[in-house]
């Protein structure tokens, strides 16, 4: 399952197990206006252009098109408690995949089912919040394996969380935030497409930094972070630093 471009700290992690809470919990109302939803989204990898979304939305400001540079995901919400999303190939507009979603009452997915161009099941993610609306964690089962991540969430702010393969916790990461700035946009922790509500409330404030760890407490991956806003507060650009990679990054967004 292809994770989004989304905040250079978040995006390159994998999957972890979840600790899971009631699915229909009710969210705590957000404490600032949420901004503009995103038009196009463009992530450069030290210099270069790696993937760019396009976006289009519905007049109640959910998502139904996200375009990438090799395929197009059109959304369809069948009723309050599904969805169906069919990804097509930019090269002949065949179907690559389809998703089905089960929603909540706060219109975030619950459960997620995968299937290729055959209508054989690839993969099925369980994902859980917890008593704010925030993303608690996610398991995504294949035929083979099973990965995830559970996180913690205080008052918007990222705090920690266990990475997860077959069942077993192979590493841990602490995220620290930035709350210069509140976060207007719809962001998470984790998401296949930047719609609102999907994958529980927006991040109040966005992380400054990340850092993963093993088992034995050795660092895996280290990245930072800094955020350039317009004048009404909505993201520009996040500026990326992969430390321990040596290499940097940014994103671009626009609305």
């Amino acid at each position: 399952m292809k994770e989004l471009k989304m905040l250079g700290m978040i995006i390159a992690i994998t999957l972890t197990a979840v600790a899971c809470k009631k699915r229909s919990e009710t969210p705590a109302p957000e404490t600032s206006s949420p901004g503009k939803n995103f038009s196009e989204v463009s992530y450069f990898y030290e210099g270069v252009l790696d993937d760019k979304y396009t976006l289009q939305y519905d007049p109640s400001g959910r998502l139904t098109s996200m375009k990438t540079m090799n395929y197009t995901d059109a959304l369809e919400y069948i009723s309050a408690s599904k969805l169906k999303v069919t990804r097509r190939s930019l090269a002949d507009n065949s179907i690559l995949r389809t998703y089905e979603g089960d929603l909540n009452a706060s219109g975030a997915i619950v459960l997620l089912t995968a299937k290729d161009k055959n209508g054989t099941l690839i993969e099925t993610t369980t994902l859980s919040y917890n008593s704010e609306g925030y993303l608690a964690g996610y398991l995504t089962q294949t035929a083979s394996s099973s990965f995830g991540r559970a996180y913690i969430i205080e008052n918007g702010k990222l705090k920690t969380g266990k990475v997860f393969y077959n069942g077993v916790q192979n590493g841990n990461f602490v995220y620290t935030s930035d709350e210069t700035k509140e976060n207007r946009q719809y962001i998470t922790v984790w998401g296949l497409w930047y719609s609102p509500d999907l994958f529980g409330k927006r991040l109040k404030f966005l992380p400054s930094e990340y850092i993963g760890y093993y088992n034995n407490g050795n660092v895996q991956s280290r990245t930072k972070s800094s955020y350039e806003r317009d004048a009404q507060g909505h993201l520009m650009k996040e500026n990326i630093d992969y430390i321990t990679e040596g290499k940097k990054g940014y994103t671009v967004y626009k609305y």
